[in-house]
């Protein structure tokens, strides 16, 4: 997700799409309170301390990665093209997401740097971008990399951030939400709350941060369901921010 935060701080149109990501927010917030999936996944003030805290870093280091790939002039085109452009974008970069999550997962040198973002006992919308530093370094570099490899405008670039992170407001929203069909299309709440269980059989699966299909297509699609706990099972302390930077270079 810091990828797309990375999007929206350089993007020409960086007011348009932090409103999305803001108002997106809001409405997320609002349906956590009037439908909460579980009421004992309540965010403390201790969470919203720290998830702010991981907003303001994410969106300090990914968009000073991003400034350094960003290229180009805005470029004027008709209201077609324009959204053309964004889902083409949504899809690349969603693929590439896809494809750098689940090395994060498979590869054990790097899943106790990712492990940060699932050590949380609750899974609510700020946890979306809960990311350990280098999480955010990696992840934005290799999920914004096809973009400007492939010409993408700056203000597509911008548009595709804003939608991609107010869609993971939405996918990791403590709500009762529930989609049906299009869980096997939108990569939503109830395919990620087994993304985050405690049980790795359980937790690798379901990568797609805004599509689905990538893991319909290559066989990680886990249906709807209900984990019995969620986190890291063997985890070093992770209650503080301190204690969550160091975590992936403790022992196990």
């Amino acid at each position: 997700m810091t990828a797309c935060l990375a999007a929206v701080v350089v993007s020409p149109t960086w007011l348009v799409t932090s409103a999305i990501i803001v108002v997106a927010g809001l409405v997320v917030l609002l349906l956590e309170r009037a439908l909460p999936y579980r009421r004992d996944w309540k965010p403390t003030r201790r969470d919203w301390v720290q998830g702010l805290a991981y907003v303001v870093a994410s969106s300090a280091i990914a968009g000073g990665l991003q400034a350094l790939l960003t290229r180009g002039e805005p470029v004027a085109m008709s209201l077609g093209e324009r959204a053309a452009w964004i889902v083409g974008g949504l899809l690349v970069m969603d693929a590439a997401s896809y494809l750098v999550h689940r090395v994060l997962h498979r590869t054990r040198l790097l899943w106790p740097v990712h492990a940060v973002h699932h050590g949380l006992p609750r899974v609510w919308f700020l946890n979306a971008l809960h990311n350990h530093v280098l999480d955010i370094a990696l992840s934005t570099g290799l999920a914004l990399l096809p973009l400007y490899a492939l010409g993408f405008p700056p203000e597509v670039v911008g548009a595709v951030g804003a939608l991609t992170v107010a869609h993971a407001w939405f996918q990791h929203a403590n709500a009762d939400l529930r989609l049906g069909w299009l869980n096997r299309v939108i990569a939503g709440p109830e395919l990620h709350r087994w993304h985050h269980s405690i049980n790795r059989e359980e937790s690798d699966a379901n990568y797609g941060f805004v599509f689905a299909i990538w893991d319909v297509l290559l066989g990680t699609w886990r249906a709807p369901g209900t984990p019995a706990q969620i986190g890291v099972r063997g985890a070093p302390p992770m209650d503080t921010l301190v204690e969550q930077a160091i975590a992936p270079f403790r022992g196990r």
